[in-house]
């Protein structure tokens, strides 16, 4: 896990144990394994779902807010 402050390695722990702001409004939890939380295969890391993949997670967003390159 980085120190606080460091940019995210993709270890998934901090996630895993507790959902950051905008994971507690995804996971309707302040404590857990955040719902974004998602295993990336090709890149071998955890990312977030909200940043990757948000109208997967949230189906009421626009289509403007997919990220760019994704059909």
């Amino acid at each position: 896990m980085p120190e606080p402050g460091a940019p995210c390695n993709g270890c998934g722990v901090c996630c895993a144990s507790e959902p950051c702001p905008l994971g507690m409004l995804v996971s309707r939890r302040r404590q857990g394994r955040c719902r974004a939380l998602q295993w990336d295969c090709g890149l071998g890391l955890y990312r977030c779902g909200m940043l990757d993949q948000p109208k997967r997670l949230m189906r009421w967003l626009p289509s403007w807010s997919r990220p760019f390159g994704v059909g």
